[in-house]
């Protein structure tokens, strides 16, 4: 169960961050690209974050 758990975390990144990548492609050719580099994965990293969140559930206190 965990190994499988770990697999899908792993894809869920690779296809989060993947996504990213293209966006910020297309953000740069706008914005600049630091700006636009720094947004989108900050964005991916949350959306990940939550992803987690709602799988597992929240740490415990």
């Amino acid at each position: 169960m965990g190994a499988a758990i770990a697999i899908l975390c792993a894809l869920g990144s690779a296809v989060c961050f993947g996504t990213g990548d293209f966006l910020a492609q297309g953000l740069t050719r706008k914005h600049g690209s630091l700006s636009a580099m720094l947004a989108v994965q900050i964005a991916n990293t949350l959306l990940l974050a939550i992803i987690v969140l709602a799988r597992h559930g929240a740490p415990p206190a």
